[in-house]
């Protein structure tokens, strides 16, 4: 068996690696946004699972879990776990602020959208984008083949995907826009 010489190491020093990470990503295919780029399964989405309350859950108790988790909705399912509604930060700008109503004594039910419209894990993005553009919304529950609520996309899951296309032009700005074309120097 012939001496190992030092090129023929099995293991690569941390920096050598990075600079190899670098240069097969600067080797790599470019990503291209495209009309094939919106038929992708909304399954390659990394979209999260449901915040869910029961229609019959007080206001106040959806609110605080939307609060908390800073989400935008949440779903209201059965005891099954199939979707029965949408409960959104719209409804409680609309449909309750400022209206004089006991959120303790208000329940989901009340003022939820009933059977929203839903999308199926295999169903492509430009479908979900089609459906929130044309219907005004910020959110798609997503159920599987049972009606049960799996995930929830939104639009700002829509916006990440997209971004991804564009990831040094978006992920590279300066913190503030002014800073992109200084009108004044900096320094004396």
């Amino acid at each position: 068996m012939a001496d190992k010489q030092p090129h023929d190491v099995d293991y690569l020093p941390a920096e050598l690696a990075e600079e190899e990470k670098i240069m097969a990503e600067r080797a790599a295919k470019p990503k291209l946004l495209g009309a094939d780029s919106l038929r992708v399964p909304l399954k390659v989405l990394p979209l999260p699972k449901p915040v869910t309350v029961k229609a019959s859950d007080s206001i106040e108790d959806a609110v605080a879990k939307m609060q908390a988790g800073h989400f935008g909705c949440v779903l209201a399912v059965h005891a099954d776990g199939k979707l029965a509604g949408i409960f959104t930060e719209r409804d409680v700008l609309f449909k309750l602020a400022l209206k004089g109503k006991d959120w303790k004594k208000e329940t989901v039910a009340s003022f939820m959208t009933a059977n929203p419209e839903s999308l199926p894990f295999d169903a492509s993005l430009a479908f979900a984008l089609n459906m929130m553009t044309e219907g005004g919304y910020r959110h798609v529950p997503i159920v599987d083949k049972n009606g049960v609520a799996v995930a929830i996309c939104s639009m700002k899951d829509v916006v990440r995907y997209i971004t991804g296309f564009f990831e040094k032009e978006v992920k590279n700005l300066p913190p503030r826009p002014g800073l992109l074309h200084p009108e004044k120097p900096d320094g004396g």
